[in-house]
């Protein structure tokens, strides 16, 4: 016998590896030999039975395995899921950017209510939209103008022309349950849907900033009120959003001023419950030194503190009832808490919550 090298080790272990295609997925049954894998000359032949068994145990595995995958619930493409605002299980958008948006979409699963509640949602649901100089706001209203949703804000993106509005708006609202029609409060001259004037949107990097002459001229005249009924799907009425704000709180007798303490200030009159035409007083002079809006808005709060800031509103409304002998007054926005004055027995100072409230009522106007 000659000698044995490392070379023809190497090449008995190649030989005893190279084995049939297939070998090593055939094992022996247990208890009936080595579990190793069977050479392919003496592989077990599997009788008919046992084919069978296995075929039989093979396919229910395969219909459990579908049932589970069909009980998923997998989100839809986004395309998809806009089509079904309808529909009870909605989207979620997660993720709210302007510009470059990463969508993360989750359906949530219906809940569950009670006959009365569901007697109680049978009206028309109004989609409650609140624009702001800062933040934009929403919400969902029944008939009786009780919200059914958490209201959802994000913040005023800038620059902000027309459409890129109305595209962060469809993202706000993408939260929301499902709606019959909207109401949107505007911070500008609006009349018969279209937007006038767009003071805070119509500046660069928001109120208090220069304003962008592109965004000037893109907001004269633009058909918002159309442009977010086709984007959003439903009968659509725009407001100016101090007056939306006034038809959630005033009471309907005699003459009744609204005023919003906010980015800037926002003024609507009403008579005998009914809006008066829109009038911008926040434009008017303020003791020679600019504007209402610019002496009572939240950059001059800022700049000289709540006290002093206070008692310029407190001078404010005393010219406004010199002009107009209200009956009665009404302080709202986000900054009507920080007042530090007594404004009199005729003011009555009111949520914040107010300028989505009122969308309700908006739609109990003949004229808009």
């Amino acid at each position: 016998m000659g000698a044995v090298t490392a070379s023809t080790l190497h090449a008995e272990d190649a030989r005893a590896l190279t084995l049939p295609a297939g070998t090593l997925r055939y094992r022996r049954r247990r208890g009936r030999g080595s579990p190793s894998a069977t050479p392919a000359t003496t592989r077990p032949e599997c009788s008919t039975a046992d084919r069978d068994r296995d075929r039989e145990r093979n396919g229910e595995a395969l219909t459990t395995h579908r049932a589970m995958k069909a009980s998923l619930s997998l989100p839809a493409p986004v395309d998809l899921l806009r089509r079904q605002r309808t529909t009870t299980a909605r989207p979620a958008l997660l993720a709210n950017t302007v510009g470059s948006l990463k969508d993360v979409v989750r359906v949530e699963r219906a809940v569950t209510v009670s006959t009365a509640e569901q007697e109680r949602l049978t009206g028309p649901m109004t989609l409650a939209i609140d624009i702001g100089g800062t933040g934009l706001k929403a919400s969902v209203l029944d008939a009786q103008g009780r919200k059914i949703v958490d209201r959802v804000r994000t913040k005023t993106p800038y620059p902000c022309p027309p459409r890129v509005l109305i595209r962060e708006l469809d993202r706000l609202t993408y939260t929301l349950p499902r709606w019959d029609r909207v109401s949107v409060g505007f911070p500008g001259f609006v009349r018969a849907g279209r937007v006038l004037t767009a003071p805070n949107l119509s500046t660069k990097r928001g109120p208090g900033t220069a304003l962008s002459r592109k965004s000037v001229e893109a907001w004269a005249g633009f058909p918002l009120a159309t442009e977010l009924e086709s984007r959003l799907g439903k009968p659509t009425r725009l407001f100016n959003d101090a007056d939306m704000h006034g038809l959630a709180v005033i009471c309907g007798e005699g003459l009744e001023l609204v005023l919003t303490l906010g980015t800037g200030l926002g003024t609507a009159v009403f008579l005998d419950g009914l809006p008066t035409p829109h009038l911008e007083l926040a434009l008017m002079p303020f003791q020679g030194r600019g504007t209402f809006q610019d002496q009572i808005g939240n950059r001059a709060r800022r700049r000289i503190g709540n006290r002093r800031w206070s008692k310029r509103v407190l001078e404010a409304v005393e010219m406004f009832d010199a002009l107009l002998h209200i009956d009665r007054l009404y302080v709202g926005g986000g900054n009507a808490r920080k007042l530090q004055v007594d404004l009199g027995h005729r003011v009555e100072l009111v949520e914040n919550a107010a300028g989505i409230l009122g969308g309700i009522k908006l739609w109990e106007l003949d004229h808009v």
